[in-house]
Parts: C-alpha cells; structure tokens; sequence
C-alpha cells in the first residue's frame, strides 16, 4: 500500500510539473495577443471562448478516476470504450447547440455565423481527441511531462501563425486540438499500447465472461453528475465574462479576460495540492475529532493567510504589474485580480472541504452548494455589473465563493467537525491548541 500512495503522490507532482511548465507556454501566448490585439478585439474573442467554455468536455471532468477504478482488469478496456461514447454523443449535442447559443447570447457586433460554426467543428474535435485518458495511464511521469510541454509547444506555435493569416479570428479558431492531439500520441505510446488490453499481470481474466452492465451505469451516472457539476463551476468561473459583454461591452471584457487567466493558475496549483492530501485527510479522520481538527486547522490556516496577503499586495501592485506585463490598456485589471485571489481562499476551502465530504458521504451538499454558489452569483453579475462594471464582476464572484464554500455549510449538521477547523484556522493559522 506505501508504494502505490507514493506513486499516486508522484503522478500528482508529475501533473503539477506538466501544467505549471504548460500554463507557462500559454500565458507567453497570451501575454502577444492582448497586446497585438488591444482591449477591445481581445474583449470581442474572449467573449466567445469564455462562452464556449460551457460547451467544453464538461463531462469528462473526473472520468479518468472512474476509469481507473477498472485498470489492469477485464473491464479495462470497456470503460475506455464507454468513456469515448459519452464524448462523442456530448461532443455532438454541443456542436449543435453552440452556435444557437451564441446567436441568442451575442453583443451588438457578432461574429460571422460561419466563423461560429468553425469554431464549434473545432470544439467538436478537441472533444474527440482530448487526452485524458492517456494521461492517466501513461507507463511513466517522464512521458506526462514531456507530453504537456510539447502539446503546449505545438498549440502556441499553432495559434501564433493561425494569427498572421486569419488576424484574431485566427486566434479563436485555433482550438487547443493540436495539444490534446500530440498529448494522447505521447502518452499512448508511453502507455505501450496497453490502454484498450488487460494488464500481462492478469492474463486469466475473460472479458466476455464479465458483466460489464455496472460499469456503464457507472460511467453514466457519474458523467451526469460531473457534466452538472462542471456547469456549476463554469459558471462561477466565466458567467461573469459572458454577463460583462452581455450589460457592459468588449472592451470590459478584455480587461477582465486578462484578470480571470492570470488568477486560473492559483486553482490549478490548489486542485493538485488537495489531491497530494488526500489519503493524509482520510488517515487523520479516522485518528479522531480532535486530531482531524487541529492538523487540517494547520493546512488551511497558512493557506488562507498567504492567498489573503497575495490579495492586498496585488490590489497596490497590480496595476503596475499588468500594465508593464500587458501594456498600458490593461492596467485597470491589476485590482479585480486582486478580488479574485481573495476568492481563492474560500476556493481552497471548498476544494478542502469537498475531501471531507466524501470522508463522511456527503457529496450530495457539494453539488447544492455549488449550484447555489452559480445561481448568486448570476443575480450578483446582473446587479454589480452596470454599477461598478469589472469590479462588479469580480466582486459578485468573491461574494459567491463566499456564500458557497464558507456560509452555507455553517448550518449543516454533517459539517460541524470541518467547521470547527475552519474557524480555528482563521483565529489561530499557525497555533496547536483545540478550539
């Protein structure tokens, strides 16, 4: 058991490593077509991404777990076949849907229909070649990395000279498919072809003498619950890009694109750090109230603190920071990254929080609270907005994370021990004594 922990903690870091060295090929990208394309084109193009995020491989969030509850057995490679059926009939329901999205949810100066219907073929195919799957299964953390920084290569180079021919309708239609692409070829190959076979370790396993009907009930249960999970997210993470071009314009949209990207690595780095503590969580739990309280108190208490303290540097400093980075007409987004890193103390909390829901089988609350967190947040986009514009979005969204992570599990009985360590946290991030 000590040994498949510490490969699970080594995958883990793997990970961390690829997406850090990978976010970082990206935001150089990024940081060329802010400034090539100036606040308001660059406002018009996230506008459509940030809406066509909800047409993303939401419901594949998670599916590589499932599917590895099932390796190196006989259902192996029946949960592969199962898990690339659900892309491919959600792939084509988005394809259909996106454009009729769009035409409803549009501002004054649309994009060509044409280019809408390009853009979701290109959805379509990351649907379809997204590498998930091969990640999870690949034969060592070497190739996961080394993965993740060509498929980033190829995309950024891609987009780049998508750019000189089709100028910012380049950059929209260049879909990361070219990264999901290079990313499945090296992790398959990685893999050694062993994804759709059984394991030589269990050479006498019959596929066919298996009933593989609970593991389709698997996958489609846990693909709807993660598809209207994922929703709930993607509207706490982009709704308020879609309201700002819907009440305020393109140009609010560009300052605010470039606030939400620069603040996207934080929950990135925080999703992997969680997972690193889960089995720590579960091992704790088990050691009693007291103990679960006061060590998980330690965890998020600096966490909390220094999420916190990066806020209040960030409100003096960001202006400056953007405007040298991004260029003069980005400044004014230095201050909501600041509101938004406030709101990554209570996304840390919630990620923490999620682990001890499944420790006593709450997950239920979870999903509640996160469509309750989506749905305030819409009524707060729709009142901050035409008041305070950007920093009405990001205010509305610090407010949701807020209410959902912190304020609405106060009053569940099942969460009275997390609670106590979430207070004790804010009071004593550093002390040892019980509460």
């Amino acid at each position: 058991m000590p040994a498949v922990e510490s490969s699970n903690r080594t995958k883990i870091l793997s990970v961390l490593v690829e997406r850090g060295l990978a976010r970082g090929l990206a935001l150089v990208g990024f940081v060329l077509v802010a400034r090539w394309f100036g606040a308001e084109e660059f406002g018009r193009v996230s506008y459509v991404f940030a809406l066509g995020a909800f047409f993303a491989p939401i419901s594949t969030f998670g599916l590589g777990n499932v599917m590895l509850r099932y390796f190196g057995t006989g259902l192996q490679s029946r949960a592969v076949s199962l898990a690339g059926r659900w892309r491919l009939i959600w792939g084509g329901v988005c394809f259909l849907l996106f454009p009729w999205v769009y035409q409803l949810m549009a501002p004054d100066n649309p994009l060509p229909m044409g280019f809408v219907w390009l853009f979701a073929t290109m959805f379509l195919l990351a649907w379809l070649t997204v590498g998930e799957e091969w990640m999870f299964f690949a034969k060592n953390n070497r190739n996961l990395i080394a993965a993740g920084l060509a498929g980033s290569a190829g995309n950024l180079l891609v987009r780049l000279g998508v750019i000189v021919v089709g100028g910012p309708v380049g950059w929209l239609l260049a879909v990361p498919t070219v990264e999901t692409l290079i990313k499945g070829a090296i992790n398959w190959f990685g893999a050694r072809g062993r994804l759709w076979g059984r394991r030589e370790e269990t050479p006498d396993v019959v596929v066919e003498s298996i009933d593989t009907t609970p593991v389709g009930r698997a996958m489609w249960r846990d693909g709807i619950n993660f598809t209207l999970a994922g929703i709930s997210v993607l509207i706490l993470t982009r709704m308020d890009l879609v309201m700002l071009g819907k009440l305020a314009g393109e140009r609010e949209v560009g300052i605010y694109a470039v606030a939400v990207q620069l603040v996207d690595m934080v929950p990135m780095v925080l999703v992997i750090l969680v997972r690193m503590l889960g089995s720590d969580l579960v091992t704790l739990f088990r050691r009693g109230e007291e103990v679960f309280v006061d060590q998980v108190s330690r965890v998020l208490g600096p966490g909390m603190w220094v999420l916190a303290l990066a806020a209040v540097i960030m409100f003096w400093a960001g202006p400056w920071l953007v405007g040298a980075v991004f260029g003069p007409a980005f400044a004014e987004a230095g201050r909501p990254i600041a509101v938004l890193l406030l709101a990554q103390v209570f996304v840390f909390v919630g990620l923490m929080r999620g682990q001890y829901l499944a420790l006593v089988q709450d997950s239920k609350l979870g999903v509640w609270a996160t469509a309750i967190g989506a749905l305030t947040n819409i009524g707060l986009n729709a009142w901050a907005i035409p008041r305070f514009g950007v920093m009405g979005a990001a205010g509305a969204t610090c407010a949701a994370r807020i209410f959902m992570s912190a304020i609405i599990p106060m009053f569940v009985p099942s969460q009275r021990i997390f609670n106590r360590a979430l207070v004790k946290a804010l009071l004593r991030p550093w002390g040892r004594s019980a509460l």
